[in-house]
């Protein structure tokens, strides 16, 4: 649950609403300020656009690039933050952390995985090949969308659940 205010809003109101909201068992945060497409947006559409250029040009197949997201960060990220993932998995603290990122493989890798602003022009034909994997093979075993949105439900239940949260 993500809450914004405007220049008229006062930081009691959002504390109130925030208040509210986690009494009702929610995780809400509240935005500095106003952006485009919120947080979560747009953290999901840069995965989605990651996961566009992987495919696209060639590294991996759309199934195999959607496991190792599920089953890799997916699983760490259910448990702890993405930010907790990457130190968890350093050596050095956040120093090793860093200097791994920037100057690990001798590649500034922050840059390389910046290094595009928009989809490759064969991008689209990449993923249309792929499509038929969201459309013939629903996860859980499920038998159509329905099935398949009623598993992604319980999963989340359940994790809901480690959290405390219901």
């Amino acid at each position: 649950m993500e809450l914004t205010g405007s220049a008229e809003t006062s930081p009691e109101t959002l504390a109130t609403a925030k208040a509210f909201f986690t009494q009702l068992k929610k995780v809400p945060v509240v935005l500095e300020k106003e952006t485009h497409g919120f947080l979560m947006n747009r953290i999901q559409y840069a995965v989605t656009r990651e996961i566009q250029a992987l495919v696209g040009s060639g590294v991996a197949a759309l199934e195999d690039v959607e496991k190792a997201l599920t089953f890799g960060p997916g699983l760490r990220w259910a448990v702890v933050t993405p930010c907790q993932t990457m130190l968890l998995g350093s050596r050095g603290g956040v120093e090793g952390l860093t200097s791994h990122i920037v100057e690990g493989s001798g590649v500034n890798l922050m840059a390389e995985l910046a290094s595009w602003d928009s989809a490759p022009p064969d991008i689209r034909a990449a993923y249309d090949a792929q499509r038929t994997i969201y459309t013939s093979v629903y996860p859980g075993g499920a038998t159509g969308m329905e099935d398949a949105a009623d598993w992604r439900d319980d999963g989340l239940i359940q994790i809901l659940r480690f959290h405390g949260l219901i």
